[in-house]
């Protein structure tokens, strides 16, 4: 992300991950780059100057402002839309021995009214962006929620390519490979997307 951020100085470049990647070690790092990181907590983190955890003191914030993000399709969901309420605040992050303290940004998105029987959406994002009002809270919202997509891209190289059941045995082979599958999947993603598109407007029209 470094290499490729310095070698676009004129573009912001933001690594956007699940809990997966709530490590502070990652976090640590971002703050010693150039390019940004946007997470999704896992755990409920100490917090340096509030003498509490990070759960607490975002419910103790008031709420900005809702707004409305797509959620995507589910195995036992169908892709929606969801209304939530949104907190933000700058923070602390108490640091293991040996490490320095981080400050970051905290962005959390509680779901309103979510429909009977469907968990309701509920994340606490951690970013090193900065973000000081609420619209820039959304903006950091909306680029999370893009995630989605990004799954359903790395599915369809996986099942739609199969891209992991390649045998190649050379590097030509493998650099025609990555020429062509990459693009094949981007093309097949648009596809989805336009009609996913065009059903949601034939339905408002309808």
């Amino acid at each position: 992300m470094a290499v490729c951020q310095a070698q676009a100085p004129k573009t912001r470049l933001v690594m956007i991950a699940d809990r997966e990647s709530d490590v502070f070690e990652l976090l640590a790092k971002a703050h010693g780059e150039t390019a940004q990181l946007l997470i999704r907590a896992q755990q409920s983190r100490t917090l340096l100057d509030e003498e509490q955890h990070l759960w607490p003191f975002m419910q103790a914030q008031a709420v900005g402002g809702e707004i409305e993000v797509q959620v995507g399709r589910r195995e036992d969901a169908p892709a929606r839309i969801a209304r939530v309420e949104v907190r933000h605040a700058q923070l602390t992050l108490e640091a293991p021995k040996t490490r320095k303290h981080l400050d970051a940004v905290t962005v959390w998105a509680r779901e309103i009214g979510a429909p009977a029987g469907v968990e309701p959406l509920d994340w606490m994002l951690l970013t090193t962006v900065p973000t000081d009002i609420f619209h820039e809270a959304c903006e950091r919202l909306t680029w999370y929620a893009k995630r989605w997509g990004i799954e359903i891209y790395h599915r369809i190289l996986k099942s739609g390519c199969k891209i992991e059941e390649r045998q190649l045995t050379g590097a030509d082979r493998l650099e025609a490979c990555l020429a062509i599958d990459p693009v094949v999947a981007w093309r097949a993603h648009g596809v989805r997307q336009y009609r996913l598109a065009s059903a949601r407007r034939a339905a408002h029209a309808g």
